[in-house]
């Protein structure tokens, strides 16, 4: 599970508890922001994944129990779909690089999120030779490349890159906006892509809101930037 790159591991009965920041204003209220989880496990899909995407929930939902405050609602109880029967491994490792928390970590079919000390764990991969990729605003890294056999797991560590950040721009039109004048625009991993559901997963910090209709916009990417 994943939320403001925190993770917790989930116990036997599948029960979990995670820790989110909670910041206060002056008067010591918690100010409000949605979350979203994320969920991985050897042999399901991910959540977000394929068509389901992840349900956001408000903090100030907390209801106090005892000396911490507790988020409890439908989306915070998360049901798994299983994968096909498949060779499969598990990828784990670090990324090391001053920006190391948050970042999408891509390679064999797979993805996972960085923790706030850089650890990751990609299940589901396919097995043989991998290329593994971490994508974050901000951070260019290196891939590395490891060989896992089936069914067992190879550790990998991802690092700092020196390359400097790639740009990306553009202009962007709406048949028929309605008024609108601006919208957003996301930078997807290749690698996460999936071309029959149109659709994949965008790195931390890659989204850009407010983009203006018929004017140049710019975006920095990290390297490899696909």
């Amino acid at each position: 599970m994943l939320v403001q790159r925190s993770a917790a591991l989930s116990g036997t009965d599948g029960t979990y508890d995670l820790r989110i920041p909670a910041p206060r204003d002056s008067s010591g209220a918690i100010r409000n922001y949605r979350f979203t989880l994320r969920a991985d496990a050897a042999g399901y899909q991910s959540l977000p994944g394929g068509l389901r995407p992840a349900i956001p929930s408000d903090v100030n939902t907390a209801v106090q129990s005892g000396t911490s405050q507790i988020i409890t609602n439908p989306s915070t109880s998360i049901g798994l779909i299983a994968l096909p029967t498949a060779q499969r491994a598990t990828i784990t490792g670090k990324v090391v690089a001053p920006l190391h928390a948050g970042v999408l970590v891509v390679g064999g079919g797979s993805s996972a999120i960085s923790d706030l000390d850089g650890s990751f764990v990609r299940f589901n991969v396919t097995p043989g030779s991998v290329t593994v990729k971490g994508f974050a605003a901000g951070q260019p890294l290196t891939p590395a490349t490891v060989t896992v056999a089936p069914s067992a797991q190879a550790e990998v560590v991802i690092t700092a890159s020196s390359t400097p950040l790639s740009r990306v721009s553009g202009s962007l039109s709406l048949v028929n906006a309605g008024g609108i004048s601006s919208t957003s625009v996301v930078l997807i991993v290749k690698d996460t892509f999936s071309l029959t559901l149109e659709r994949g997963e965008t790195p931390r910090g890659l989204r850009k809101t407010g983009v203006w209709l018929g004017r140049t916009n710019v975006v920095l990417v990290p390297w490899p930037g696909k």
